[in-house]
């Protein structure tokens, strides 16, 4: 019995310091954070990708959003949609790379810089982070919601409001898809 108490309390410990790292949220996230999500704000995503563009380095931006906000909101909460937004945040930033740094832009959008990531790279990360968010909203007890994202490749872009920009129009051009799904903003989003 004594013997599985201390695996017990490896594997609560070894998670936690785990869940740390990932929540670092990056290697620096200057500026304030959200006060619902936890999450570092745009200041944090700016200096990033501004870091990125200055080392030539390749990224991606991505821009997050639950389907539907506003509907949510309304059936459920605003209690309830912090409370999705919340998940989104925390799945996306506990399932993305520890050197991702993962925002709450404003409202409902969750944003993220994926440093030497190409578009493919960068999708299929995208859609582990919306497989994950499954799994975890059935844990969480939240009302059930999806989730959709846009996302473009840093040089496609001449600023990080360009970049944001971009992605938001593939996240758009994702709802009107039906939602749940990534949505790479290519030549024809301008």
């Amino acid at each position: 019995v004594d013997q599985l108490a201390v695996l017990e309390h490896l594997a609560r410990t070894a998670g936690r310091r785990l869940d740390a790292l990932r929540r670092r949220r990056g290697p620096s996230v200057p500026g304030p954070t959200d006060a619902v999500t936890g999450l570092p704000t745009d200041v944090a995503l700016r200096s990033r990708a501004g870091e990125l563009t200055r080392a030539h380095q390749q990224y991606c931006l991505a821009v997050l959003q639950v389907d539907g906000a506003a509907e949510f909101r309304a059936t459920h909460s605003p209690d309830a949609f912090d409370d999705a937004l919340r998940l989104v945040a925390d799945t996306t930033s506990t399932t993305l790379r520890p050197d991702d740094v993962v925002v709450r832009l404003d409202g409902d959008r969750i944003a993220a810089v994926l440093a030497n990531c190409s578009t493919v790279q960068g999708a299929a990360a995208l859609e582990r982070v919306r497989e994950s968010l499954v799994l975890a909203l059935t844990v969480a007890g939240v009302a059930h919601f999806t989730c959709s994202a846009g996302l473009v490749d840093g040089a496609r872009s001449t600023s990080v409001d360009d970049a944001i920009r971009l992605a938001d129009a593939a996240g758009q051009t994702a709802l009107l898809q039906g939602g749940n799904r990534v949505v790479v903003a290519d030549a024809s989003f301008t």
